[in-house]
């Protein structure tokens, strides 16, 4: 297992960044600013990502977790991937019972779905990293790119893969300042060094992170997977000290609120320990790149509740003078096909919906 040695982690430069080919322009509870390119140490070899369009596929595949009501946002995800020119496979780690159009089988030219059962006492969110792992281990993908199922892709798909190969990728959640001094910080970084990672800097620390990511995106070529371990082994200690890993959103007993403990959210503390601590090169975008912020957006992401799926009607919120989100607009957007989400007749309805809800927070404004 590869630790955080001074040998590899010699300097990281956080930047705001101009265009990178493509690129342009945390959270202290539940669940852009340009791009930020944090860079630790000599950079790695060159990705092995296939240049966009070239070769099979793109060299890129997606993964993502669903169970429950949570198959209908992965529908409206699927949907949004052939939109915007995906070509690869997308792996769906899936328990409990699931839709008959969820199995092994071509979405579109170019596009196919693997459906992969799940066997694991952890709530899926915090599964991400181990089932990561596991589908870089069974694929021949050169990167995989996660994506929660209440996220919707609008940019278009060479601009992942290009995105990707700049580093490990990543977007900074709809509330990011989060100081590299920030108490919690200083607890994630003393597990850290409990787990036996050494960490360069000024005492001891690495060179300050001073946003906080949202795990919803994370984007990986195969030679930076280790970063994938890095972060599998904090959340593994994260779950042994905080309120474990069965536990998660929509489990009783589950509470966002607050920073009374420094491990409260395993998954997405973990992940930005690794943005912290692991040796490699870093891709990070601003809130606004998940659509949590005014700005240029290159997926939405339907953070908190209730879900798209979920809402019967958005004028309820309208009437109280809250336009539509653009989650809500791109779930109603993507839900017709290749995957029925929603019946011609009900997306018809949404879409109507959608249009009052819109007009009707506009005048209230």
């Amino acid at each position: 297992m590869r630790r955080n040695g001074c040998a590899t982690a010699h300097a990281t430069v956080v930047a705001v960044a101009q265009p990178l080919q493509r690129l342009r322009g945390l959270h202290n509870g539940c669940e852009g600013v340009g791009a930020a390119v944090v860079a630790r140490g000599p950079p790695a070899a060159g990705p092995a990502v296939a240049p966009s369009g070239g070769g099979h596929g793109s060299g890129m595949d997606v993964v993502t977790l669903t169970e429950g009501h949570y198959s209908a946002g992965l529908g409206a995800l699927l949907n949004s991937l052939v939109r915007v020119g995906f070509a690869g496979t997308v792996h769906v780690g899936h328990r409990g019972p699931q839709p008959d159009w969820l199995r092994d089988r071509d979405l579109a030219p170019g596009v196919a779905l693997r459906a992969v059962p799940v066997r694991t006492d952890r709530h899926l969110t915090h599964h991400k990293p181990r089932f990561l792992r596991e589908v870089l281990g069974a694929s021949d993908a050169d990167a995989l790119l996660w994506l929660d199922t209440d996220v919707v892709v609008r940019q278009e798909w060479p601009f992942f893969v290009d995105w990707v190969r700049a580093g490990v990728a990543v977007c900074a959640d709809a509330d990011p300042w989060f100081p590299s001094t920030h108490p919690t910080r200083r607890a994630w970084l003393a597990l850290a060094r409990e787990l036996g990672d050494e960490l360069c800097g000024p005492d001891g620390a690495p060179p300050p992170v001073d946003l906080y990511v949202n795990a919803g995106l994370v984007g990986v070529t195969r030679d930076r997977a280790a970063f994938l371990d890095t972060w599998e082994r904090y959340l593994a200690a994260m779950g042994e000290r905080g309120p474990g890993l069965v536990v998660g959103p929509g489990t009783p007993g589950y509470s966002c609120a607050g920073r009374s403990t420094p491990f409260l959210l395993p998954d997405q503390d973990a992940l930005n320990l690794a943005v912290m601590a692991h040796p490699t090169e870093v891709s990070m975008m601003g809130p606004q790149a998940m659509g949590l912020g005014p700005g240029w957006s290159v997926v939405s992401h339907a953070v908190g509740g209730p879900k798209p799926w979920r809402r019967a009607s958005l004028l309820p919120d309208a009437l109280r003078g809250r336009a539509p989100g653009t989650a809500d607009a791109d779930f109603v957007r993507h839900a017709r096909g290749p995957v029925p989400v929603l019946s011609r007749r009900r997306a018809r309805l949404r879409r109507a919906d959608l249009r009052l809800a819109r007009l009707v927070a506009a005048l209230l404004r």
